[in-house]
Formats: structure tokens, C-alpha cells, sequence
């Protein structure tokens, strides 16, 4: 068996894992496999248990099944193989005081190993900022990611802003912070925090012997004026042994907070507070008032491009779109069954100016 083909199976075999009742809880350690720093993340489920791994020096994941040794619910044995070929297997014992303690076997060689609980919050992380990475990351990657280096590749000036564009070189994620007149801090700990996702979807994108590909190809700012960014990019991953997946994602935000902005926010065809996003009262807003004002302002703006950039007239009830500096871009919603990830629509612009008193924001800083 080939190791894309392995690759393939260990991508199926996690994809399962979901599917599985837990009996234990995810144990997420760190410690000490030979003379190699480690961290690992053991799955047990009713059916079966999970060792996965990384070094310190590289990162890259192994992962090695297996199950509790007989009715010793604290012993665990798990191999790694290439068809009948066992290359490498690791049996640990869960002590009282958390920690973990055994042996990890590869190239005819034994070691000992030494686990012990990971931290978030005794991890000395690089990057701190990433506030919400922190929040929303497993203590495996966030641990794995602790000492990732970012270069500063790139300056680029917007009206009173300038934008610091960093790469990280292992994975190539793209990311870029904002420096301004104004406190920006919250917008860059939300832009942070992206990046570093960016970079742990990359590190789990891949196995030993089958390194996975996840890239942020493109990244672009729209816009940035006043209090709003809106900012495009293209992520593309072949994950084990998956076919090549493209996204294409736009955002706006509050460079204030580094909040969201809804396109309620933004413009709103109606009195009072906008209903709240996916409420029934929003869905009926969008099919309604907003629908018909969008669909009425684009005929009139562009009667010759209209009707090819429309699949459907209810593809306008959720569009995709953008600020720029000429006005809000909108594409229409492509049909169920389209990949709507990774097919640009067709861009239409309603300028500024025609939105009149609709318009919630102060587009003229």
C-alpha cells in the first residue's frame, strides 16, 4: 500500500472518530518520547484508541491506533503500519497523578516515554495576541503552535493606515495586521488569531510520509477607511488523500473592536433595529424589502450585465459582499449543489449614493 493510500485510510479512520460514543475523555499531553519533545493527543472510544503525535523539531502529526491492553482500562497499546509492516508502537499506562509513563518502539529501538497534562495557560506562547486562537484551539495545537516564527514580508499604506503583511514560512499562511492612528489591538488579535488557525489547519492537514497541503494562496485588502475593514482570501487543502478543496471567503470588520459587520450594518431597507441575523424576522426581511431593493437598484445600475450575473432572482436574498471604495460589491448567491466556495460570482456595485438614508455607516472618513 502506498502511502497516499495510507494517508487516505488514517483520513477516514479520523473522520470516524466522531461517529463513535467516547468512554474517556481527549487526554492532551506533552513530555518526552526518547530524546524527542512531544506533543499528543490520545482519542479512546468504545471501539478503539487513538495516539497522535508530533515532534517538537518538525511538527508534522503521527498517528498510530490501537486499544486498551486486555481489562486494564490504564494500559493502552497502539502501532503504526505500512501494510503488515509494524513501523513503529508506543504502549503507556494512564497514572493516578494524570501523568503517563511507557515505551515508544521504532526501528528496532526502545524508549522510554514521560507525558504529562498540557496547560493552555502555562504555555509561553510567542504570540499571546492570538486571544481567540487560545479560546477556540485544542491544547495540542496550541501548544504546537507556541513557537512559530512570522516574518514581516510586506508594508502597504491604505488612506491613514498602514498593513504589516506576515508569512509563516513552514506552512506559508499569510496573515496581516493593522497599525493605525487609533487603538487597533482587537482587530489584530481577531486578524492573529485567523492566522494562526490558518497555520494549525495546515500542521493537521497532513501525516507522516504524507504531508497534506493547505495554503492561503491570495490574500487582498478591499478596504480600510474609518472604522471598517473588508479583506478577501483564498485557502486551498488537500488534506490526506482528498481531491484539491478551494475557499473563498470575504470579511468585514470594525477596526475598533475587530467585531463582524453584517451587511445589516451596513445598509438597512427598513425603520427601527435590524432583526437579528437568521431570526425568522431576518429571513423575512431578506426575502422581502431587502430582496426587492437590491433586485431594482442592480436593473437600473446595470440592465445589460443583470440578468447573466442572476442564476435565480432569490440568489440576491443572501449575497456575498464587500466594501469598496465606490460602494457595497454584491454577488448573487449561487444555486444549491454549485461550489460556492471557490467560484467567484458575477461582482455588481451599489455605490454609496444610492443607498441614501439606508445607509448605517459613515462611508466619507
Amino acid at each position: 500500500m502506498g502511502m497516499r493510500a495510507i494517508g487516505w485510510v488514517i483520513f477516514q479512520v479520523v473522520a470516524l472518530l466522531s461517529l463513535q460514543a467516547h468512554v474517556e475523555p481527549t487526554y492532551y499531553l506533552h513530555g518526552c518520547m526518547g530524546s524527542y519533545e512531544v506533543g499528543v493527543q490520545i482519542d479512546h472510544f468504545q471501539d478503539a484508541a487513538y495516539f497522535r503525535y508530533f515532534k517538537v523539531e518538525d511538527k508534522v502529526d503521527i498517528i498510530l491506533s490501537g486499544n486498551i491492553v486486555g481489562n486494564d482500562s490504564a494500559l493502552f497499546f497502539f502501532e503504526r503500519k505500512e501494510g503488515e509492516r509494524v513501523l513503529e508502537t508506543v504502549k503507556v499506562r494512564h497514572l493516578r497523578d494524570e501523568t503517563w509513563e511507557g515505551t515508544w518502539r521504532v526501528d528496532g529501538i526502545t524508549f522510554t516515554i514521560t507525558l504529562e497534562p498540557i496547560e493552555k495557560d502555562s504555555i509561553n506562547h510567542a504570540w499571546n495576541l492570538a486571544a481567540e486562537f487560545k479560546r477556540i484551539a485544542s491544547p495540542y495545537s496550541y501548544f504546537r503552535t507556541r513557537d512559530v516564527e512570522l516574518q514581516e514580508v510586506m508594508t502597504t499604506s491604505f488612506g491613514a493606515y498602514q498593513v504589516n503583511w506576515l508569512l509563516e514560512p513552514i506552512s506559508e499562511a499569510m496573515g496581516i495586521q493593522v497599525i493605525g492612528s487609533s487603538d487597533t489591538d482587537s482587530l489584530n488579535s481577531t486578524l492573529l488569531s485567523q492566522l494562526f488557525n490558518h497555520i494549525d489547519q495546515y500542521f493537521n492537514c497532513g501525516t507522516y510520509g504524507y504531508r497534506g497541503r493547505f495554503i492561503v494562496e491570495e490574500m487582498e485588502v478591499l478596504y480600510l477607511q474609518g472604522d471598517l475593514l473588508s479583506y478577501r482570501f483564498v485557502t486551498k487543502s488537500a488534506c490526506y488523500g482528498q481531491q484539491e478543496n478551494i475557499n473563498i471567503r470575504y470579511q468585514t470588520m470594525r477596526v475598533s473592536t475587530g467585531k463582524p459587520v453584517r451587511l445589516e450594518d451596513v445598509f438597512y431597507i427598513g425603520e427601527g433595529e435590524a432583526p437579528k441575523q437568521h431570526s425568522s424576522g431576518w429571513f423575512t426581511y431578506r426575502r422581502g424589502a431587502f430582496k426587492n431593493f437590491v433586485v431594482d437598484r442592480l436593473r437600473e445600475l446595470y440592465p445589460a450585465t443583470f440578468e447573466s450575473a442572476t442564476p435565480r432572482l432569490n440568489a440576491w436574498e443572501q449575497p456575498v459582499w464587500y466594501l469598496s471604495g465606490d460602494g457595497v460589491a454584491m454577488g448573487a448567491a449561487l444555486p444549491p449543489g454549485s461550489n460556492k466556495d471557490c467560484k467567484e460570482p458575477t461582482w455588481l456595485t451599489i455605490p454609496y449614493e444610492e443607498l441614501g438614508d439606508y445607509l448605517k455607516v459613515d462611508m466619507t472618513n
